[in-house]
């Protein structure tokens, strides 16, 4: 009977994080201590231990989701044009224009931003920068517009998958101090 239950809670922890994809909207920071108390009341009182799956699977999903937001509110709060310290996550490949690889952003302007909540971004320069190297520069950024059709490449569900959050142009006449 015990793993009937762990498989139901397991499926229902799938289904509730699966279903967030359609949700309008997405709830506020004070809806983990609704589903925290839950949760606890819960274990305490050994009744429906099968709804814990769907309970944690949309807090994980309200977690995840306002990190995001916390993240495209720290790159655009400072304007489109701005001076960013990042490091390099992945290597860059050339494409038509430049190159583009993936980076974490450390600092926007004088914003320094939490440790564990740096926001990823897809930079295109005019030359690749060598991955784990730290860099400031001066950027245009420019937030990731989809269609989020079902036919056809999808940029926005792509980048939101793994995780970048917006799209940085290093303007033309911007300076760069690279640390390898």
């Amino acid at each position: 009977m015990t793993l009937l239950e762990k498989s139901w809670t397991l499926a229902l922890f799938v289904a509730s994080v699966i279903s967030s994809a359609w949700r309008p909207t997405m709830p506020d920071w004070r809806w983990l201590l609704l589903g925290i108390i839950t949760t606890g009341s819960i274990i305490k009182l050994r009744r429906g231990l099968i709804s814990i799956g769907v309970i944690v699977g949309f807090m994980v999903v309200i977690v995840h989701g306002n990190i995001m937001e916390y993240q495209r509110q720290a790159l655009f709060q400072a304007g489109e044009n701005s001076t960013i310290i990042g490091r390099v996550d992945s290597s860059f490949t050339q494409i038509s224009h430049g190159y583009e690889g993936v980076v974490a952003i450390k600092q926007v302007n004088t914003h320094t931003l939490l440790p564990f909540l740096k926001p990823k971004v897809r930079l295109i320069t005019p030359f690749p920068l060598a991955v784990n190297s730290e860099f400031t520069t001066n950027v245009l950024i420019k937030p990731i517009i989809g269609h989020r059709n079902e036919a056809g490449f999808d940029a926005e569900k792509q980048s939101m998958g793994s995780g970048v959050v917006a799209r940085a142009v290093v303007t033309k006449d911007s300076y760069w101090v690279i640390r390898t």
